[in-house]
């Protein structure tokens, strides 16, 4: 099972070197995650709803790699910044 207090700290350091750019709002910003282990297609964002909807919408997106439900290996986009969403896995 996948150690999910040690992925949100990560996701929190993440948050305060976020905080610490100058000019987010210029940037864009990548999260990448890859899990070599089975959960939920529905688990994908490793970003709570409140978090998407705030600090992270319109500047972020996560680049996901997992094994899914049926057992393959499954990589997904999901996009919070409106940036080119035909390619956004939409999970």
């Amino acid at each position: 099972m996948v150690c999910i207090n040690m992925s949100r700290h990560n996701i929190y350091d993440f948050l305060k070197r976020f905080e610490c750019v100058p000019v987010r709002d210029a940037n864009q910003f990548y999260l990448g995650f890859i899990h070599e282990t089975n959960y939920l297609t529905c688990e994908a964002s490793w970003l709570t709803l409140r978090q998407q909807r705030s600090w992270a919408q319109g500047k972020v997106t996560e680049l996901v790699a997992f094994i899914n439900d049926n057992g393959v290996l499954t990589s997904s986009i999901l996009s919070y910044n409106g940036l080119d969403p035909e390619l956004n896995s939409n999970i």
